[in-house]
């Protein structure tokens, strides 16, 4: 998963932690601003099951980003 994906949905689901209690390994790839097809390539490996994407909004949301 892009680093630029780990989201949180609605105040209460984190991408990484869905992907915990599925029982999934979460592999970050990229940076935060960008991924590359390359790295995704890099990754790939025969224990992958999954390359997830996650849409993430394109417009900025001044006041959302929060520190925990």
């Amino acid at each position: 998963m892009s680093r630029g994906e780990l989201i949180e949905i609605g105040g209460a689901f984190r991408m990484p932690d869905i992907m915990a209690r599925a029982g999934a390994k979460l592999v970050e790839i990229g940076t935060t601003n960008r991924t590359h097809a390359k790295d995704y390539r890099a990754a790939l490996g025969s224990e992958t099951g999954l390359v997830l994407k996650v849409h993430t909004s394109k417009l900025p949301h001044p006041g959302l980003h929060g520190r925990g």
